[in-house]
This record gives structure tokens, C-alpha cells and sequence, in this order.
């Protein structure tokens, strides 16, 4: 009995040091090395590294113009990767993923929009704060990772979602 509970106090010590560790990248995110990044080829690129399961089908929909932002790419990819992994979450019996890109006044925008339940609307402005999540499993530390990485590079996530319609971010990031 006395192992069982050390190890449940091992395995929750583990979880808090997790967190604390997130919560610390956070605050001390490196200044981004921003260039010119073509954002169609980094978003192929993140939905290449991502598994995704067979139940999921993923849309990539891009105008004809280049997509393309002023940006640090490393620090980028880990905000496409982590909404792509939260969409895929949201739907565990499948569903599709749409991700569109366009520039729209000096601004590249992108999309990445699921079709699983969305989130309750009085979730909907807190889902980006840290250590908040509404995965059973969750740490909360996701989105707040995106929303801090974003702010670094002089863009911004915006969230959409109705109940039983999906989820839509958008990120913003500057254009030229």
C-alpha cells in the first residue's frame, strides 16, 4: 500500500514539475530570428511531423498568391504543431482538418479549423490561458505556449467555435 502511494506521489510530482518547466519556456522564449518564411511549405512541413490517424483527413487550402509572413520559422512550427495536435485531439472517432492561407492587408492569416464538438462558449475566452485545458488529460499549457510565441513575433491567435460545429484558429502574423 505504501508503494502505490509512492508512486502516485512520484508520478504527481512529475506531473507539477512538467508544468513548472512549460511555465519557465514560456517566460523565457528566446527573441524570435525572424526572416521571410514561405508559410505553404512550413505548414506541409508541420503536417508531415504530426501523426495523424487514419479516421482524420486533413485539407490544405491555399490561394494562388504566396503565402508568406516575417516570422521566426523554428519558433512557428511549434504553434502550427500544437493546434494541429489539439484539432486531432478533438476529434478521437475522426473528422477533417482544414487549414487555409491568405494575406489579407500586410497580414498573413492562417486557419486551422476542425469538425469536432467545439468548446462550451463559456470556455471559449479562457482556453488560451495557462494551466487551463478542457482535455481530461490536459495540461493547459498548449495554447498559452501559442498565444506567448505569437506575441514574441508580432502576431496573434483569435478563436472561433460553435458547440457540435468545431473550432476555427486563426493565427495573424505580419506580411510584406
Amino acid at each position: 500500500k505504501i508503494s502505490e502511494h509512492l508512486d502516485r506521489i512520484d508520478r504527481q510530482v512529475s506531473l507539477v514539475d512538467n508544468v513548472v518547466t512549460a511555465l519557465s519556456d514560456i517566460a523565457r522564449m528566446p527573441e524570435p530570428a525572424v526572416c521571410e518564411c514561405d508559410l505553404q511549405q512550413l505548414l506541409r512541413d508541420v503536417v508531415s511531423t504530426v501523426s495523424i490517424p487514419g479516421g482524420i483527413e486533413i485539407k490544405l487550402e491555399f490561394g494562388d498568391e504566396p503565402l508568406t509572413a516575417s516570422i521566426d520559422p523554428n519558433q512557428i512550427s511549434i504553434v502550427f504543431r500544437n493546434l494541429l495536435r489539439n484539432a486531432r485531439d478533438a476529434m478521437p472517432d475522426g473528422g477533417t482538418i482544414t487549414i487555409t492561407g491568405r494575406c489579407h492587408e500586410r497580414e498573413a492569416v492562417v486557419s486551422v479549423r476542425d469538425t469536432g464538438p467545439g468548446i462550451p462558449p463559456d470556455m471559449i475566452d479562457r482556453v488560451t490561458e495557462p494551466l487551463f485545458s478542457t482535455k481530461a488529460r490536459g495540461m493547459g499549457l498548449g495554447l498559452a505556449i501559442c498565444v506567448a510565441i505569437l506575441k514574441k513575433n508580432g502576431g496573434r491567435l483569435h478563436v472561433e467555435s460553435r458547440p457540435g460545429h468545431g473550432a476555427t484558429f486563426t493565427v495573424h502574423v505580419k506580411s510584406n
